[in-house]
């Protein structure tokens, strides 16, 4: 028999079974005590292997980080994504896709792109890594938003536009801020994000006040800022996490615009006044929800 020709599956399988283990003890270190302070040394204890081994399994840390970061450009769910987003005749379903297989690999690999963006800022060789992923990242995404063009939801000119909208709202710093910032669900997020994507790309000509309390609840609007005789106050989110979204006002354009926001006392408000593309949004300690708002116009 010849040996240079013979493979063992039973070894194949322990070597894969040890690769993995030493890239989930350097992802776990990685991310507990960041990615300077971690040593080789360290990472083949908690994988309980010999140091060598880590160097002829997967190699020295920037290859250990690379192994880690391999495993999200190559994801099944971008494949699926992309998949189902070509198929669908819906332009509304292709955001609503979008966000649901953003959100999956997000979720799933929360850890190791918070290790991506420790790592970077002390590691030049995990900075070009970032560089590359993000690329990778925004390539498909500009990919996704093309389908847009191709149902005639969007037009030529404005496709760059449209992908960094997808970049804003499917990227990693949106679901980072709205899930582990501010302690969202991912289904609440998925469902606003998604939401959001919607109205900037499907309909930026027709402002919806009411994309300011979307997870707030049901509520009547009464003149000038007060309840409608018999309704009674909506509940959910705190009013101080009630803002426009910037994606509201359609670009380039200046628009003055006004809240009416109610306090307990039934006194009203003006909340904020913008210019497109830079909005001020003024916050508020009220104790009321947000119940009535004028539609943007020009100045």
């Amino acid at each position: 028999m010849n040996r240079a020709s013979y493979h063992s599956p039973r070894r194949q399988q322990a070597a894969a079974a040890t690769r993995e283990a030493i890239i989930e003890a350097a992802l776990g270190l990685f991310a507990c005590q960041g990615y300077a302070r971690t040593t080789v040394a360290q990472i083949a204890e908690a994988a309980r292997v010999a140091a060598n081994t880590v160097y002829t399994s997967v190699g020295g840390k920037p290859q250990l980080l690379a192994a880690i970061t391999e495993g999200g450009t190559g994801d099944a769910d971008v494949a699926e994504t992309l998949t189902a987003v070509a198929r669908t005749t819906d332009p509304a379903e292709v955001i609503r896709l979008t966000a649901a297989g953003t959100r999956r690999v997000n979720e799933r690999r929360a850890q190791a792109v918070a290790v991506l963006l420790d790592s970077a800022q002390a590691d030049a060789a995990a900075a070009e890594m970032l560089r590359v992923t993000v690329r990778y990242y925004r390539d498909t995404l500009a990919t996704l938003a093309r389908r847009l063009e191709d149902l005639g939801a969007v037009q030529s000119p404005d496709l760059s536009r449209a992908a960094d909208v997808f970049w804003y709202l499917f990227g990693w710093t949106s679901w980072r801020t709205l899930v582990t910032d501010l302690g969202w669900s991912w289904d609440d997020a998925e469902q606003w994000l998604a939401q959001r994507g919607v109205e900037a790309l499907l309909e930026p000509a027709r402002p919806n006040p009411q994309a300011l309390s979307v997870l707030a609840g049901h509520h009547k609007r009464g003149p000038r800022g007060k309840h409608a005789k018999g309704a009674a106050p909506c509940h959910g989110l705190p009013p101080t996490r009630l803002t426009r979204s910037p994606m509201l006002i359609p670009n380039g354009t200046a628009h003055a615009a006004t809240c009416s926001l109610s306090t307990g006392s039934g006194r009203s408000r003006r909340a904020w006044s913008a210019r497109s593309g830079n909005p001020a949004v003024r916050s508020t300690s009220t104790t009321c929800c947000l119940v009535s708002c004028t539609a943007t116009t020009p100045v």
